[in-house]
């Protein structure tokens, strides 16, 4: 950001965020906040549509976003860029909630920070951490993470959405990120698996990113993990351990 913003206010917030997430905060900062105007936008591509003074006057947050911010957008912004990361330093990248509840580690936290170019590298603003050695499922994870994200985005708000600049901790991220190729390597079963391993996976990856679930493939045909998915047993299928796996659906036209 290297914009003048002595002679202008900060006047817009533009939420990046799922539609649901913006629903569940966007009322509220409104109301804390009734000197801001707040705008919504769901994916990077949507970003495009506004004017450079508007973006002059606006700080963009986002929140538990895998979106990718263009540079252009970023450098456009009078205010700058701040993410709700759901995970600590230690974390950074791709669903680093998963791989931090396959990791077995006792905590994990949020961390808000300065966007860069690079994702998950600018300078960090505030830091919480939490206790996670009670979560025993993939679905217990999600929900304390979204719920610890929007306790501290109620808490830091006055920060995050103020003019003041803001100072930031010396903590630096690890180089070592998560990708979707490392979380595709991790949901690729293989046969010889051993129960445990297995088990590990399931709990941690088994609802899958969106793009990849824990799959196995045999004779040429990939199956994919059920996960105690309430479906019918229409198509072909295998047990690893106690898991079911069925072939997976293909869409498109022959």
């Amino acid at each position: 950001m290297n914009i003048d913003t002595s002679s202008i206010s900060l006047k817009n917030i533009l939420i990046l965020s799922s539609r649901e997430m913006s629903s569940k905060f966007t009322p509220i900062l409104t109301r804390k906040f009734p000197k801001l105007d707040f705008v919504s936008a769901v994916f990077a591509d949507d970003l495009k549509v506004f004017e450079p003074a508007f973006l002059k006057q606006t700080r963009l947050l986002s929140f538990l976003s895998n979106q990718i911010v263009p540079i252009d957008i970023l450098n456009q912004l009078g205010f700058g860029a701040i993410n709700l990361h759901p995970g600590t330093p230690r974390y950074p990248g791709w669903q680093a909630w998963q791989f931090a509840l396959y990791d077995g580690i006792p905590d994990f936290g949020i961390t808000a920070h300065w966007m860069e170019e690079k994702v998950d590298t600018g300078k960090i603003i505030a830091l919480h951490n939490y206790s996670i050695r009670h979560v025993k499922s993939e679905q217990e994870m999600a929900q304390l993470t979204i719920n610890m994200a929007l306790n501290c985005l109620y808490s830091w708000s006055s920060r995050l959405l103020s003019q003041t600049p803001l100072e930031t901790l010396d903590i630096e991220w690890s180089s070592h990120k998560t990708t979707k190729s490392m979380y595709r390597q991790k949901c690729a079963i293989t046969t010889d698996i051993t129960n445990s391993e297995l088990t590990k996976i399931v709990r941690a990856f088994g609802n899958g990113d969106g793009l990849t679930k824990p799959n196995i493939t045999i004779d040429g045909i990939c199956y994919e993990l059920l996960n105690g998915q309430n479906v019918a047993l229409d198509r072909p299928f295998i047990k690893v351990h106690h898991y079911l796996f069925a072939q997976k659906q293909t869409t498109g036209l022959s």
